[in-house]
């Protein structure tokens, strides 16, 4: 589907709300009225219709194909247990997306389609539940408008189209409070699916289980409190009960829901934390190492093997140690963190809303995002703490539970995915707000608009920004994955026109550059590369190769020595180094470097570095030459007999009619 046709579709969206609110009135509804659940039903086809049309549209794109990063984490553990196999004795993160993703696919096949239309379902429901929400808090047609905002809202467009526990979270939130707010006022029983709701949404979000604070504070207030408390608590416990018994049966340990907790607060909470998460240098940023790595770690500081609860458990009081020591840092984190939360950036993490807009034209056009909504939200949060929360059933409960919700967020960090299930409180509020202002008049609305317009100052004030260059190096990738490298070229560009200092970009675009045979290009990004790298030694490698190619053969002996030296037992290094002291006149060292190496290929020593055949054949032919100039005819003949051996088991498919692969071994290594 072309990108005019998903623009014309968001303004038929658009004339149709306007269309509806021109027929209602100012009177205010609750979600079981029959008009309220009719714009419900309005907004759950229209959301789906537009996500299924962007859908439609991310499909032509690689992204669709290939997820990145913690999408692709998931996307391996849901094939795993499609195949009856869980990878994971203990869990690492919240289980239950990939649990769901993974049951899809064994019924449906693991195609794409199966998880966008996953995404697409899940927030078309929460589009739904919005509306439901703020049916409860504001007149008809505030809440269709907000329901509205909620369908449009591009991050949550985004997180729908990827393979991301985001949208689940975001809807089973929501179902949770819906359900609650529309049951508080029973029985027991009617509390029971709010529990099991409750449970769900803390299975794929540790951080929802909050919610059962607010809820429980809300069921104290009411008649009855114990019964109806145990009845929720129950419930919930009943679901989240399976990810236990399989941390305790299967793993052997005592983990509740999973053991990256600890992990995280120290990886936000340590010396080198300025608010957001922190690399830590013997932690590889990949879901699949991170709890092996932070095992590692742990044993090696403690001295002895440890579980993955252990260092879960070593890692937290490392964190609390650390903020008990300076009190004065942990206040100043917590501040930094309120306001990247609260600020207009959309934080990337593994995508980027600027980038995929590159990908889907529709993301360019004026929707709302978190510096729209946030404003509105805070006003409407500030105004359920006062008389009109009063007035209003569940606008306390919803209050609370936003801001239970953003709390792990302020201990931790947050970014533009960790943000969307704040907007199962955030958008109801905006529409209290959005209500208030408009039955206001005069004087009241000058009080709340001033307040309203000074934390929108202070939301789309200056921050910290990331760079997108790594996402266009992420998108790039996966156009290699696709062999298109015209596209990937040009995003490598494009991230080195931002950041010029990118490692991956300079390395990976060298290679491509060196397979189209612009060695001086490929070597001069391959310099500022080693300038910048911390794994020195495979870049210089490339560099020497990209210097021999470019007829440099002192800067080639240069680069060979230096990577040497940090890599003395690849015996790639001196075959290389050999033909580089060749090349450029210096026959007894070449010699010698030449048989010391060619020995260790017969020796069978291993190395990292990639050879073939026909690199070494060159190696021995290049030494044959040096004998014979030396004057060892015999000697020159045995190494050209070697170099022949070499060669026949690759060349005999040649003789049937079949081509053999080409020397690709000295070609730049791409940056994992």
């Amino acid at each position: 589907m072309s990108s005019w046709t998903l623009d014309l579709l968001t303004v038929c969206l658009w004339v149709l709300l306007a269309l509806r609110l021109a027929r209602l009135g100012r009177g205010a509804s609750g979600p079981d009225d029959p008009g309220a659940s009719g714009d419900s039903m309005f907004l759950l086809g229209a959301a789906l219709a537009l996500r299924l049309a962007m859908c439609r549209g991310f499909s032509t794109t690689p992204l669709f194909e290939h997820p990145l990063v913690d999408a692709a984490f998931y996307h391996r553990w849901a094939l795993a247990l499609a195949g009856g196999h869980d990878p994971y004795p203990v869990f690492g993160v919240d289980p239950l997306y990939p649990y769901v993703l993974g049951g899809l696919y064994r019924l449906f096949g693991p195609g794409p389609w199966t998880a966008g239309l996953l995404g697409c379902l899940t927030g078309a429901l929460s589009v739904s539940y919005v509306h439901r929400l703020s049916s409860r808090l504001a007149s008809r047609p505030v809440a269709l408008f907000v329901g509205t905002l909620a369908c449009l809202y591009a991050p949550a467009l985004c997180f729908d189209l990827l393979r991301l526990k985001s949208s689940l979270a975001l809807c089973l939130t929501l179902a949770a409070l819906e359900s609650f707010l529309a049951a508080r006022a029973g029985g027991p029983r009617r509390l029971l699916a709010a529990g099991a709701l409750l449970g769900l949404a803390s299975l794929n979000g540790t951080q929802t289980l909050a919610l059962a604070l607010a809820f429980a504070v809300a069921l104290v207030r009411g008649p009855s409190p114990l019964p109806r408390l145990a009845a929720l608590l129950a419930s919930a416990s009943l679901v989240i009960a399976p990810a236990t018994i399989h941390n305790v049966v299967v793993g052997r340990q005592p983990v509740l829901f999973h053991v990256g907790g600890g992990m995280i607060l120290w990886a936000s909470n340590n010396p080198a934390a300025w608010g957001r998460l922190t690399a830590l240098p013997d932690i590889r940023q990949d879901s699949r190492f991170e709890v092996p790595d932070y095992m590692a770690l742990a044993s090696r500081e403690l001295g002895r093997p440890v579980t993955s609860s252990e260092a879960s458990a070593y890692f937290r009081d490392r964190a609390v140690a650390f903020l008990r020591a300076d009190p004065a840092r942990a206040v100043k984190l917590v501040v930094v963190r309120v306001g990247l939360l609260l600020n207009a950036y959309e934080w990337p993490d593994n995508y980027d809303l600027g980038v995929l807009r590159l990908l889907l034209d529709p993301l360019s056009l004026p929707l709302p995002l978190w510096g729209l909504l946030a404003p509105l939200g805070l006003l409407g949060l500030a105004l359920a703490c006062g008389p009109a929360g009063t007035a209003l059933p569940g606008a306390r409960t919803i209050a609370a539970s936003t801001v239970l919700l953003a709390l792990p967020l302020v201990v931790t960090y947050s970014n533009a995915r960790l943000r969307l299930p704040l907007l199962a409180g955030l958008l109801p509020l905006s529409a209290l707000a959005l209500d208030q202002l408009v039955r206001s008049s005069g004087r009241r609305a000058a009080l709340l608009g001033a307040p309203l317009v000074a934390v929108a100052l202070m939301i789309h004030g200056p921050t910290v920004r990331v760079p997108p260059a790594p996402a266009l190096f992420n998108l790039a990738d996966v156009y290699l994955r696709e062999d298109r490298p015209t596209e990937a070229c040009r995003l490598y560009e494009a991230a080195l026109a931002i950041d010029p200092d990118h490692v991956g970009s300079l390395v990976n675009l060298a290679n491509l550059l060196f397979s189209a045979g612009r060695y001086g290009r490929a070597a001069d990004l391959l310099e500022r590369a080693v300038d910048l790298g911390p794994r020195v030694g495979p870049y210089l490698y490339n560099l020497g190769n990209a210097y021999r190619r470019s007829g440099r053969p002192w800067h080639a002996v240069s680069a060979y020595s230096r990577a040497r030296r940090l890599m003395p037992d690849e015996p790639q290094l001196g075959l290389k180094l050999g033909l580089a002291l060749a090349d450029s006149g210096s026959a007894q060292a070449a010699r010698a470097v030449l048989e010391t190496a060619l020995e260790s290929f017969a020796s069978g020593r291993p190395g990292t570095l990639p050879t073939s055949p026909e690199e070494r054949a060159e190696g021995y032919r290049a030494l044959a030459a040096l004998k014979e100039a030396g004057g060892d005819r015999a000697g020159a003949a045995l190494e050209r007999a070697r170099g022949q051996t070499l060669l026949d088991p690759v060349r005999s498919p040649t003789r049937s009619g079949q081509r053999s692969a080409p020397d690709r071994s000295d070609r730049p290594r791409r940056t994992p």
